[in-house]
């Protein structure tokens, strides 16, 4: 198209329209890259938002264990206060001495077993022998259940008298079992001087063998 041909009108409309495609084709090319970007940011808020979903997970996965250690710590505060400590045996000894005494039964004999090693305790059994009645031992088993140490009785086993009285009638046998912490491992026993060690002893009453 020869330009000078065409009338000052004509000439100008071509120049404006040729000015309006330029803008137009810098919009369209602005506006292009301002997409990219506005989908660049997208990208990135998605990503953002992914990682505070998961550290609000992280967060809240946290406070769920924190509240399952304080629950744990709890307990096991708890079972520290009924798990008898070594320095503890003696008590249990004369607690079950006591009750004996108070519900007529008699002691013959008490006798240590070897102690069971478990992962967090110690079980500790004493063989117990005494002799009274059927209803004095059973009031002596249930005062004796009520005790806040833990502590099992196992292996009962009760035979008659040949010669009975009414307080006398039957002979018994049967385990108590303690259970000692060993978070601290007890230290060493040493035997005193002028004591022999091993065979038996009597000790209040109660006749004690193996130690």
């Amino acid at each position: 198209m020869d330009l000078k041909k065409l009338s000052p009108m004509s000439q100008f409309l071509v120049f404006l329209g040729i000015c309006i495609l330029i803008l137009i084709a810098s919009y369209f090319a602005y506006f292009k890259g301002q997409l990219s970007t506005l989908n660049t940011i997208k990208e990135q808020r998605k990503s953002l938002q992914e990682e505070v979903e998961k550290a609000e997970k992280r967060k809240l996965e946290a406070e769920r264990l924190k509240r399952e250690v304080a629950y744990l710590d709890e307990k096991l505060k708890t079972l520290r206060e009924i798990l008898p400590e070594r320095k503890d045996i003696s008590d249990i000894i004369r607690k079950i001495q006591s009750l004996a005494y108070n519900y007529r039964l008699e002691i013959s004999k008490f006798t240590p077993k070897p102690e069971i090693q478990r992962d967090l305790y110690i079980e500790w059994p004493f063989s117990i022998s005494m002799i009274g009645n059927y209803h004095d031992f059973g009031y002596f088993l249930d005062h004796l259940s009520r005790y806040k140490k833990i502590f099992n009785v196992d292996n009962i086993v009760i035979t008659a008298l040949p010669r009975q009285t009414t307080l006398r009638s039957i002979s018994i046998t049967w385990d108590a079992i303690t259970y000692i912490g060993q978070e601290r491992p007890p230290a060493p026993s040493q035997p005193r001087r002028g004591r022999p060690t091993g065979g038996e002893k009597e000790t209040e009453g109660i006749r004690m063998e193996g130690i």
